[in-house]
């Protein structure tokens, strides 16, 4: 059943290549670098580039095999980046997805060997996927973990291999995670650098924002790990890391790490943020040039949602297969469907992540739309993207910085802004049209009119009949 959904997207992908050039009319441009609307321009796409932008009101001209679109009133955004994804096993209905969504290229930060290899390589023309820019597997420390995608090392030495083995497999960066010691941590990013490379992901728990800038890390993820470790860096309160790194050292698993954040610790951490901290935490990393990718959504459906079962009654769960879209109901924490949920110490700790955030944004720190989606629901291929960018406005961000930090921030993060990013002569013609302006309500970025994958245009019926065929697939 998932090789069906995926040959369809496939087949749809092949059926959609073009001669001639895409001209998209009077349609308005939203300008993520100068933070403007371009009205009434002209967009004129050739062999998969933008070719030129100009005003709507100049003479068109047009030869045999072009395509005019008329899209009065509409506005033209660049083709999403997720800068936090987990691909894995579904790649048959994670890519139609993240294209139906706009989300043209994605950040792959942990598969398994053997599948994530393959991504790497340019698409095919007219193979309907995004982008991808792969880590290959996570390496961590020698910890005890059931997840496959694990490679652990428990030296210097090994893990310097382990960067030499990625690198010669093609993959762009080193995703590292908790459980890595310092010495081990500072090497792999040493010889990471000496290979062209670097390191993104959890900062370990054994390290500090000093380290990651030593290391050359050039994006933390998840605000830190998953024991909210920039928090810790953020606090009056310093036995709370010491505490957080004796029972790492101590621990088999993640499991008994976990354990230790209970109500009163929770309640601990939030009452010892400093503003103060936390504003030379987010300079010393805007400094060392490494960059934030929250994954606000993902800790907001953790700690404040759903206060009702709407997560779980989520009506794009159905584009989703069956035993993955199940998987919800253990995701979402059962707790938070309590009304006395809203006045939780977790529900406390997110306030103040979400200052932390605010904080760094205002201090230079680059942020980077993220989601953490993988094969369990909620999180739903690309659409997820759109509930990340409304976590990022609500925590404080404008909307358009909220655009920013899935177009331009992340072609800046990756050097790329050459050829995507922004709309402009001579970039990739990845793009979304929506039918509202999203500098103006953020929410407006999921009223998609169609998608422009590599200059091949998916309107509303194409993109509607591609998430038809996943919702009867898996009905």
């Amino acid at each position: 059943m998932y090789a069906a959904a995926g040959l369809h997207a496939q087949a749809t992908g092949d059926s959609l290549r073009r001669t001639g050039a895409l001209i998209l009319d009077h349609i308005n441009v939203v300008d993520v670098e100068r933070g403007q609307i371009r009205r009434d321009m002209r967009v004129v796409i050739r062999d998969g580039r933008i070719q030129t932008v100009e005003s709507g009101r100049l003479p068109l001209r047009t030869e045999p095999g072009d395509t005019v679109v008329a899209e009065t009133g509409k506005f033209l955004i660049p083709g999403l980046w997720d800068m936090h994804v987990h691909i894995d096993t579904t790649e048959s209905w994670f890519f139609p997805l993240a294209v139906a969504a706009g989300v043209t290229s994605v950040r792959d930060m942990g598969s398994a060997l053997s599948r994530s290899r393959a991504w790497i390589e340019a698409p095919r023309p007219g193979e309907l996927r995004p982008t991808i820019i792969a880590s290959g597997p996570i390496v961590s420390g020698p910890v005890a973990d059931t997840d496959s995608r694990l490679v652990r090392v428990s030296s210097p030495e090994e893990g310097r291999r382990a960067v030499d083995t990625l690198v010669a497999h093609g993959f762009e960066f080193i995703k590292v995670h908790d459980f890595l010691d310092r010495d081990t941590y500072l090497a792999m990013g040493a010889e990471a650098e000496s290979r062209y490379s670097y390191l993104a992901g959890h900062l370990p728990i054994a390290a500090d924002p000093a380290d990651a800038v030593a290391a050359h890390q050039r994006s933390i993820e998840h605000m830190g790990n998953g024991w909210s470790s920039l928090l810790l860096f953020a606090s009056r309160d310093r036995s709370l890391n010491r505490a957080v790194r004796e029972w790492a050292q101590s621990a088999t698993g993640p499991g008994d790490v976990m354990k230790h954040f209970d109500e009163q610790w929770q309640s601990r951490l939030a009452r010892s943020f400093s503003s103060a901290r936390a504003a030379d935490l987010c300079k010393a990393l805007a400094a060392g040039g490494v960059a934030l990718t929250p994954t606000t959504y993902f800790s907001a459906f953790l700690t404040l949602m759903p206060l009702d079962s709407a997560v779980v009654r989520d009506p794009r769960l159905e584009y989703l297969p069956r035993g993955v879209r199940d998987l919800t109901q253990y995701v979402v924490p059962a707790e938070r469907f309590a009304p006395a949920a809203q006045k939780s110490a977790a529900t406390k700790v997110y306030s103040v992540r979400a200052q932390l955030l605010r904080i760094c944004h205002d201090e230079g720190v680059l942020i980077l739309a993220g989601t953490d989606t993988g094969p369990y629901g909620p999180m739903i291929p690309g659409f997820s993207l759109h509930d990340e960018l409304i976590r990022l406005v609500a925590d404080g961000l404008s909307p358009m910085d909220a655009l920013r930090a899935a177009t331009i921030n992340p072609a800046r993060f990756l050097r790329r802004l050459r050829s995507t990013g922004t709309i402009a002569p001579g970039k990739t013609a990845d793009l979304v049209v929506l039918e509202a302006n999203p500098a103006v309500d953020i929410h407006n970025v999921s009223r998609i009119d169609a998608v422009i994958l590599r200059g091949v245009l998916i309107d509303r019926a194409q993109r509607q009949r591609m998430l038809d065929s996943l919702a009867a697939a898996y009905r």
